[in-house]
């Protein structure tokens, strides 16, 4: 007799964290707003490139994902608390979440869960990310 057991998707972090900065196809840079705690996509002239935001890309494995499948990751502002969050609702967008604790381990279904991303490359030093949820 064999019984079926559903298993939740786990992610954990590695040791692995890269830093980077995140531009789209129009090499629009994020940039912190300086009201709020909020990321703006705009064009940077030469000699600005201090106000590029500087992300830590943390990666994760979980046993779930496939081998040669997307890497799950997290991106978090270098120097703070504040990541990058996709909302769930009927239309998603990102968000910035402010995390106090670590995150060695996150599971589906928990809150932080919408702060992974599966990064996918796609040439030499240009990647995708969609949201795991």
């Amino acid at each position: 007799r064999m019984e079926v057991v559903e298993v939740t998707p786990s992610y954990d972090k590695t040791s692995t964290t890269l830093q980077c900065n995140i531009c789209d196809q129009f090499k629009k840079t994020l940039v912190k707003s300086s009201t709020s705690p909020r990321l703006m996509a705009v064009t940077l002239r030469d000699g600005n490139s201090d106000f590029k935001v500087r992300f830590n890309l943390s990666t994760y494995v979980s046993p779930s994902v496939k081998p040669n499948a997307s890497q799950p990751v997290c991106l978090g502002i270098s120097n703070s608390n504040l990541y990058l969050a996709c909302t769930n609702d009927s239309s998603p967008h990102l968000v910035l979440e402010e995390i106090t604790g670590p995150l060695n381990t996150i599971k589906a279904g928990d809150p932080h869960e919408n702060l992974l991303f599966f990064r996918r490359e796609t040439g030499v030093a240009n990647n995708t990310f969609e949201s795991v949820k």
